[in-house]
């Protein structure tokens, strides 16, 4: 990406406003490619699904750039891998309740609710807070992302600084 840096720069220096606009035009870029197609269907980390929504783009006029970044935790450990210990807090858990074989997921789910409203459903495991070992492989989303949208990436800057000089 050093020519793309280069290009933005060399813009700059006729319209750094027009130039900001474009790199975060393709950060943006970047980041559609991103969450369409290499966070879209995982299941990754919670279920709020934050790393998918959770990415942002921040325009900056001097020097004119952009970074696209997120702020959810996990997101490195996910992109880099981690290995190490972690520290689990105290938690309830409830009773494991499972699909039986063959059982459709209507009948399932009001098995499900009428255990749950039972008095035995309600009981809950209070798990201790304690360490844990993990060792979790990377999965490069965001560097696939950026190598996936490089070949597009310098035309998609150069039509925004256009747009933005004309309009």
């Amino acid at each position: 990406l050093e020519r793309l840096v280069a290009r933005i720069q060399r813009m700059a220096t006729r319209a750094p406003d027009s130039a900001a606009v474009a790199a975060a035009a393709g950060a943006e870029y970047v980041k559609s490619i991103l969450v369409t197609r290499h966070l879209n269907g995982q299941s990754i980390g919670r279920v709020d699904h934050a790393l998918i929504g959770g990415w942002t783009v921040r325009q900056f006029a001097s020097p004119p750039g952009a970074v696209l970044g997120t702020n959810v935790p996990y997101a490195r450990a996910q992109e880099y891998g981690f290995r190490g210990t972690v520290q689990i807090r105290s938690h309830a858990k409830r009773n494991p309740f499972s699909r039986k074989v063959g059982e459709g997921r209507r009948s399932f789910t009001a098995r499900r609710t009428r255990f749950q409203e039972s008095a035995a459903g309600r009981f809950s495991v209070e798990v201790k807070a304690h360490a844990r070992r993990m060792n979790l492989q990377p999965r490069s989303f965001l560097r696939n992302s950026i190598a996936d949208a490089k070949p597009d990436l310098s035309r998609v800057v150069d039509s925004v600084w256009r747009r933005e000089l004309a309009g």
